[in-house]
Parts: structure tokens; C-alpha cells; sequence
């Protein structure tokens, strides 16, 4: 049974409103870490280093993410919208709440692993330009040099969101596998040729929380801490 426009209207105002409110919850958490780890390594310079300036990146990129929800409210008039046919309005908003999801995961993912390619080079610039292991990839990175082994099936799944977000949200992986992802007590089959069912608000939200803590303690690694500096060579403005 098609939804009637006022329902569909309150349908994603319900929606949004938790949206703005997990939006503020992720920007509190990333200004936190932040916090957290500017007081324990106050010599640390807050606007160059990178270990501090991917926050700032961090909480812009959700930030960015509130204001294209706030943008869209502002459409959910039926006032505005009782001349169009229901089922284009309906695939209108279905469109666009994808290009949001997508489009907030895409950017807060190469955020962080343009982030730990800058620790990388910081550590050693010769092995992470001739691949030596592990600075193959930042996975394994963090997994052998870094010794953070308990971050494996974050990033893992992270990854295969990540990839299939770039097939429009399908599952088409180079090896065939067909893993089966147990997260925050639900379970997330990946089928070759199929949506997946992990590209829904909620869940991308707590993929992104989880990784912003997980960044915490990345940078807090003895082998990332130690330095002095980890000049950051992209301007936070």
C-alpha cells in the first residue's frame, strides 16, 4: 500500500529529527577525542599536527552531513510538493537519502585513511613508498605494526561497505567470498550481486562512532605518539 504524502513527509521528518540529534551526538564525540588527546600530549601543535586536525575533519564532514539533512526538511512541505505525482516524490526522496548516506560513509572513510597514510609516512616514508611490509596498506598497519589487532573486523567490514558503496551500494568483491558480518549483536550477510544491508542510517552512524574511538587509539600508539610532530600538509581552513 503506497503511503499518502503527509505520511511519507512524517515518515522521513521522524527519520531526520534522529539524524540531527546523532549528527551532534558524532561531532560531540569527535571534539572529545580530540580534547582528550590535545591534554595528554599538550606540546602537540592543535592547528598543524595531524593527529589533531583529522577531529577538526572529522566534525566538519559530519557537520556537512547535518546541514544537507537540514537542507531537505526544508522541502518536506506538502505544500510544496502536492503537485508532483506521489511515487516521483517518493523515488525523489529515496534518491536523495541515498546520495546522503553514501556520500557522508565515502568522505568519512577517506578522511581517516588519508589520516593514517600521513602517519605512515611520518613513521617512515621510505617503506611506505616502496610498500615494504607492512606499510603495504594501512590495514595491515595497524593490525602488525601498530599491534591493534582488535580493530581487524572493524575495518574489515568498514572496507566492505566501503567498496560496495562504490558498486551504488551492490556487493561485487574481487574474491568471490560471501562473508557474514556479526555487528553490534546484528548479523550482515554480503550476497555477490546484491544491495547491501548495512548502508542504513543507524549503522553507518555506528560504524563512524566506532572508528572515531578506534582513531583515538591508533594515534595514541607508542609508535605514532612518539614523534613530535605529524605535520599535517592539507590546511584544516
Amino acid at each position: 500500500m503506497k503511503l499518502s504524502l503527509e505520511a511519507l513527509i512524517a515518515q522521513y521528518q521522524k527519520l531526520y529529527e534522529v539524524l540531527i540529534e546523532l549528527n551532534l551526538n558524532l561531532q560531540n564525540l569527535a571534539i572529545q577525542k580530540r580534547q582528550e588527546i590535545s591534554k595528554k600530549y599538550s606540546s602537540w601543535n592543535t592547528e598543524k599536527d595531524a593527529r589533531l586536525s583529522i577531529f577538526f575533519r572529522l566534525q566538519t564532514a559530519i557537520k556537512n552531513n547535518q546541514f544537507g539533512i537540514t537542507f531537505v526538511q526544508a522541502f518536506l512541505d506538502p505544500a510544496k510538493l502536492k503537485n508532483l505525482p506521489i511515487v516521483h516524490i517518493e523515488s525523489m526522496f529515496l534518491e536523495y537519502d541515498k546520495f546522503m548516506r553514501f556520500s557522508f560513509f565515502q568522505f568519512i572513510f577517506s578522511q581517516i585513511e588519508s589520516s593514517i597514510r600521513i602517519f605512515m609516512r611520518a613513521i617512515d616514508i621510505d617503506a611506505y613508498y616502496k610498500k615494504k611490509y607492512p606499510f603495504g596498506n594501512i590495514y595491515s598497519f595497524i593490525d602488525n605494526y601498530l599491534g591493534l589487532k582488535k580493530y581487524n573486523d572493524l575495518f574489515y567490514f568498514l572496507r566492505l561497505i566501503r567498496n560496495s558503496i562504490h558498486n551504488n551500494g551492490m556487493y561485487f568483491p574481487d574474491n568471490q567470498k560471501e562473508p557474514i558480518i556479526n555487528y553490534r549483536e546484528k548479523s550482515h550477510t554480503f550476497k555477490i550481486g546484491k544491495p547491501i544491508s548495512c548502508g542504513d542510517w543507524i549503522t553507518l552512524f555506528n560504524v563512524t562512532e566506532d572508528i572515531v574511538s578506534a582513531l583515538k587509539e591508533i594515534i595514541e600508539s607508542k609508535e605514532i605518539s612518539i614523534l613530535n610532530f605529524i605535520d599535517d600538509p592539507v590546511p584544516t581552513v
